[in-house]
């Protein structure tokens, strides 16, 4: 049977990019690809941490599962969220869209649906190389998360058109189309981000950690 705490061990909300405007290039200045990969980590950061294995007080906590319980068997809730996220170096991202969670306890599993937008003003991550990138604009945000058995597993996608400044001088806009995968085992989180930013190919296999960067 299922663990109803282990779900909020999923990172829910998470992240983000791909393709780019005149179908393969960004307008403006275009992102380096260790910039377009920073990007995509970092877009996906922000939407995985709407919820947090360790949830910080003052941080965004998109609660998942009824606090008493399922009240019978099977148990199908649909509702709309709307959270904002605060980004690492300033501005936010917010989140909002609708969520579908089905409990079958007889059959012993969980699932959770969401679509929502992520729309980003003035966010702002710096990069591995200590360049500041500020996004604004809007993404859709599409994430699966299953617990079967007490076998969990995540999926997400982020996908649209961006505009984004970097500390180094470069404007310009770009589309995102991104998929992201969760190896989800005990005591560690792991990721794989596959897609395009800003017209430069994104496979990149890293950890989930709410920390801002």
């Amino acid at each position: 049977m299922f663990n109803r705490r282990s779900l909020l061990l999923l990172p829910i909300f998470g992240l983000v990019l791909g393709a780019c405007d005149d179908s393969t290039a960004p307008e403006g200045d275009e992102l380096s690809a260790e910039e377009a990969v920073a990007l995509a980590i970092a877009l996906d950061n922000t939407s995985s941490s709407a919820v947090d294995p360790q949830p910080d007080p003052e941080g965004p906590d998109l609660a998942l599962l009824p606090s008493d319980g399922p009240s019978k068997a099977v148990t199908t809730g649909r509702d709309e969220f709307s959270i904002d996220l605060p980004c690492p170096r300033g501005g936010t991202a917010r989140l909002e869209g609708e969520r579908e969670l089905v409990i079958d306890s007889d059959e012993g599993f969980i699932t959770l649906d969401v679509e929502a937008s992520k729309g980003h003003t003035g966010c702002t991550f710096r990069t591995g190389g200590g360049i500041d990138i500020t996004i604004d604009g809007t993404v859709t945000f599409v994430a699966a998360r299953e617990l079967r058995q007490g076998e969990a597993s995540a999926s997400q996608t982020h996908s649209g058109t961006l505009t984004y400044v970097t500390s180094e001088g470069k404007e310009g806009s770009c589309s995102i189309d991104l998929t992201t995968e969760f190896n989800l085992v005990p005591g560690s989180i792991t990721r794989t981000i596959i897609g395009s930013v800003c017209g430069h190919e994104v496979d990149v296999e890293t950890s989930w950690t709410h920390e801002a960067t």
